[in-house]
């Protein structure tokens, strides 16, 4: 008669000679579609016609994945046209009267997959999907600077500038501004910004489009003028947004970052968000950019930029949902920014792009321009004994003098001294 203990004996040493390798360990990882389309058929048709829509599908989706089985949450998916197509968590469980079929391969790297959903039993359409998708890396050294954010909005006042014509810049998530003055005010008045640097930005200001700007105001000196007055802001943007739509901006402006949480449920707090201006960090697990009204194309680069290590820069309201397994917090936007391309085509004739600025070969930032005067004591080169000119060089904000030549060439002029 085996003894109790004996028993126990046994039933430790059957769980522990259990093969480990008999079940493979699932893996989490973040995938962007590259290529992929869905193909929907409706389930009735008029005179026994059906006409199926073939759409581009797009977006990023968290997958967990082991030898035979995959399971997909954290989904961002579009279609262009709209088809409403959503992808199932588990894309092989047939419930409910709806029919899934799914296959797929992966080597580690990309992922394909082919699969339907039939929901004609309920009257509901034949879905038949494809896509290669590939592994995002997530987790970045390069940590979201959430300071330094203003809107932009042109000045349309008719008065002599400087003192007309620039821009008003806010910074967000405040209720007042510290201008060139040191005042404290709603909104400061600066007399330019480096849009120079941004291509399109001076357009799209003027249009009335909405920019959003990372950098700061500082003080220029007046003096120039010829006036003792106070001094004027000018700003110095170091990054540009351009809203993907004209409607309003509302509510917080946040960045959005992919942290690298991955879930097998929902809630999944796998997005973090960062208040503007302040030092305010939360987790939340849900987006939707749908009110914001912006094309297919426009999502997809805001998607993009989310899985790919960056921050969308975004307006709008958190909200409590509930979702499969608990309560989560839904971000709803109502605007949300692109970035706005450095490109060296933005700079003027005779000047250059570098360090984010547009500069003359000798330094002098756009618009002041290169001043070479010649002349005075000769010069002679010990090595060679050639006699040259003496020749000061300086950067002046216009050439207009009785003593200047004028202009030599884009971005500079010239004195010749007796």
């Amino acid at each position: 008669m085996i003894k109790p203990s004996e028993i126990f004996l046994l039933l430790l040493l059957s769980f522990i000679l259990v093969p480990y390798g008999s079940v493979s360990a699932n893996q989490s990882f973040q995938f962007e579609i590259s290529a992929g389309q869905v193909k929907q058929t409706g389930a009735r048709c008029f005179r026994n016609t059906c006409t199926s829509q073939v759409a581009k599908l797009f977006g990023t989706f968290a997958a967990e994945i082991s030898d035979d089985s995959v399971e997909f949450s954290n989904a961002y998916i579009s279609t262009s046209p709209d088809l409403s197509f959503r992808l199932p968590t588990d894309p092989n469980e047939s419930n409910n009267g709806v029919s899934r079929r799914f296959d797929f391969s992966f080597d580690g790297e990309q992922l394909k997959v082919s699969g339907t959903i039939d929901s004609r039993a309920f009257d509901g359409p034949l879905e038949e999907y494809e896509f290669i998708a590939e592994v995002i890396k997530v987790g970045s050294n390069d940590e979201f600077d959430q300071h330094g954010f203003f809107t932009a909005r042109h000045d349309f006042r008719r008065c002599a500038a400087p003192w007309c014509g620039g821009y008003f810049v806010r910074e967000v998530n405040k209720r007042s501004t510290r201008c060139a003055d040191g005042e404290m005010r709603e909104e400061c008045y600066v007399a330019s910004i480096n849009l120079k640097v941004f291509n399109q930005a001076v357009s799209t200001i003027h249009s009335q489009t909405s920019i959003l700007l990372q950098g700061e105001i500082q003080t220029k000196d007046a003096d120039s003028l010829g006036m003792s007055v106070k001094p004027l802001g000018i700003f110095k943007a170091k990054a540009g947004y351009l809203s993907a739509t004209k409607q309003k901006a509302r509510g917080i402006f946040i960045g959005l970052e992919d942290n690298g949480i991955r879930c097998i449920t929902t809630p999944c707090f796998s997005t973090d968000q960062y208040v503007l201006n302040r030092d305010t960090v939360r987790s939340i697990s849900n987006i939707n950019l749908e009110k914001v009204g912006a094309t297919q194309k426009q999502l997809e680069s805001a998607y993009s930029i989310i899985a790919k290590d960056g921050a969308l820069l975004a307006s709008g309201f958190n909200k409590k949902t509930e979702e499969f397994a608990g309560t989560g917090t839904t971000f709803i936007a109502n605007q949300f920014y692109l970035p706005i391309a450095l490109v060296d085509e933005a700079c003027s004739d005779g000047y250059d792009f570098l360090d984010g600025e547009c500069k003359t070969p000798i330094g002098c930032v756009y618009p002041k321009l290169e001043l070479w005067i010649y002349g005075g004591v000769r010069q002679f080169d010990l090595t060679t004994g050639e006699e040259t000119a003496n020749i000061t060089k300086s950067c002046v904000d216009s050439c207009v003098s009785s003593s200047i030549r004028g202009s030599d060439g884009p971005g500079r002029c010239s004195i010749y001294l007796p």
